[in-house]
């Protein structure tokens, strides 16, 4: 598949992010709300949140694998050109979503755009190695996915919370 399929699969798995989480929200309205200092809920919105994402990645990465030809066999330029054009997709949607929330264009875009960006293609990055560099059984299925979302999460969280700091 072409890699601008990639972008497309980033917005859509960035979509599914954002259901889960504004059901979420409809839900627990009072989780919305977070406090301005950091706290545990503070700490546990971040991490919900940011695993929603992380796995939102990995299942969508996951299906575009399954119709991607002899994945093991790229070279890892591939990788990171998959990575970019995944996590730019992503981003595209996240960023637009939350525009309107908050002061984007004048202090808060310069301060998280670049950054942002990069964690997403980062975190795509490591989520694409550890489903096209390794073999998959059923059997380990959960153990590998695991491993990635949850290694992927803890990063998201701790960019998160350095970000809620500056």
């Amino acid at each position: 598949m072409p890699f601008f399929v990639l972008i497309f699969f980033g917005i859509f798995s960035a979509i599914f992010a954002f259901v889960f989480e504004f059901l979420l929200l409809g839900l627990l309205p009072s989780f919305l709300v977070i406090e301005n200092s950091f706290s545990l809920k503070t700490l546990l919105f971040f991490l919900v949140f940011a695993f929603i994402e992380e796995s939102a990645k990995y299942l969508f990465l996951f299906q575009y694998k399954r119709f991607s030809p002899a994945p093991e066999k790229y070279p890892i330029l591939r990788f990171i050109l998959m990575a970019i054009c995944f996590g730019v997709g992503f981003f595209l949607l996240e960023y637009i979503v939350s525009s309107p929330f908050s002061d984007l264009f004048t202090t808060t875009l310069p301060r998280i755009f670049i950054p942002t960006l990069l964690l997403h293609i980062i975190t795509s990055f490591f989520l694409i190695l550890n489903l096209f560099r390794s073999h998959i059984s059923k059997d380990i299925f959960f153990q590998t996915a695991s491993l990635g979302v949850g290694s992927m999460t803890i990063l998201h969280l701790i960019y998160n919370s350095v970000l809620f700091f500056l």
